[in-house]
């Protein structure tokens, strides 16, 4: 910015005390507005993926043996796994 002389203003420079304070004061943040922030399913799902606990390493190999050795798969364990797949799907609506 050029000043009424010809010279360059320094950074920051607003021009004489007086006419700083003359100016009407800056409105309450409250009255400038409010941001929002909206975030998509991709977010959300993310989010949630983020809280989930670690893996327990123990109970995958575990599990791994079992499918091994054909000791796995259960009409019981079927119906628990299916129960939670659909409560869980229908919990992130």
């Amino acid at each position: 910015m050029v000043d009424a002389i010809g010279g360059l203003r320094p950074p920051g420079f607003d021009g004489p005390k007086e006419a700083r304070d003359k100016r009407a004061p800056a409105p309450p943040p409250e009255a400038r507005g409010s941001d929002k922030v909206e975030l998509s399913q991709a977010a959300k799902l993310l989010a949630r993926v983020r809280a989930m606990p670690d893996i327990r390493e123990s109970k995958v190999e575990e599990i791994r043996q079992q499918i091994v050795r054909g000791t796995y798969v259960s009409e019981d364990k079927l119906g628990k796994a299916l129960d939670a797949l659909v409560e869980d799907f229908l919990s992130g609506l």
